[in-house]
């Protein structure tokens, strides 16, 4: 089994070396798949990209899928940047804005960046959600939100950073169980 810093220098295959499938690429970073293994799952080894055997997608890692991580994060900043701004409109506390504002760049960068670099769902999932449960409970405690869904939030807060553990968790497992090719 390989640890996560091993894949960091995987040799590219080309798609006219023997044994290799036209189809063999994978979807994730297009890199054509050394040694194909037929049937089972598998990570790709550059991007961790779960696999079936090659030029099989996975049904929840097809392009519905894909639109959803680069347009959820986009869903949540529109969300979080105006409850942002109506923040620092009610309250007029900069501090406290500030702080929310930097919170929300996080939850939204960090999806984005590490779906460019690991096409693993799971892990862009646990990077959505740990920020933005953070983020909720920061809006919870920030003075000024004195209002009747303060528990919701606070609830909500508990919701999404449980969902970016068991993301998290299932990513790990994941890493740990299945080969890369």
């Amino acid at each position: 089994m390989r640890d996560a810093c091993d894949d960091t220098e995987v040799p590219e295959a080309s798609p006219e070396a023997p044994g290799h499938a036209p189809n063999a690429a994978c979807p994730g970073c297009g890199r054509w798949i050394p040694f194909p293994r037929p049937g089972g799952r598998f990570l790709c080894a550059r991007c961790h990209y779960p696999q079936r055997s090659p030029g099989v997608e996975d049904g929840i890692f097809g392009k519905w899928a894909r639109f959803l991580c680069r347009g959820g994060p986009a869903v949540v900043a529109a969300a979080g940047l105006s409850l942002c701004a109506l923040y620092l409109a009610g309250t007029g506390r900069v501090a406290w804005f500030t702080v929310l504002l930097l919170v929300m760049s996080l939850t939204v960068a960090l999806p984005w960046v590490l779906y460019r670099r690991r096409r693993h769902l799971y892990l862009v999932v646990a990077a959505l959600y740990i920020p933005l449960g953070l983020w909720c409970f920061l809006y919870w405690l920030a003075p000024g939100v004195g209002w009747d869904y303060s528990p919701s939030l606070l609830g909500g807060g508990f919701f999404f950073l449980s969902l970016g553990a068991v993301a998290a968790y299932l990513y790990g497992r994941d890493l740990r169980s299945l080969p890369r090719g």
